[in-house]
């Protein structure tokens, strides 16, 4: 039993997840352990994420490309 797309857990209990959404504007995979920005969106893994600022642009999700 893995966490569902767009939730996450930290911790693995005998078989049973704890899942958590991700946040606004963040996703995840199946079975992730945290979640990432969008695109669009930028911030830590696993945070808060906010809209890129006027005149950037980040076009695929996670904290591997800024804004």
């Amino acid at each position: 039993p893995w966490c569902l797309t767009g939730t996450y857990t930290l911790v693995r209990l005998s078989g049973a997840n704890a899942c958590t959404s991700c946040p606004d504007n963040a996703n995840s995979p199946q079975g992730s352990a945290t979640c990432s920005c969008n695109a669009g969106y930028t911030g830590a893994n696993g945070g808060a994420c906010s809209a890129c600022p006027a005149g950037a642009y980040k076009d695929i999700s996670g904290v591997v490309q800024e804004c």
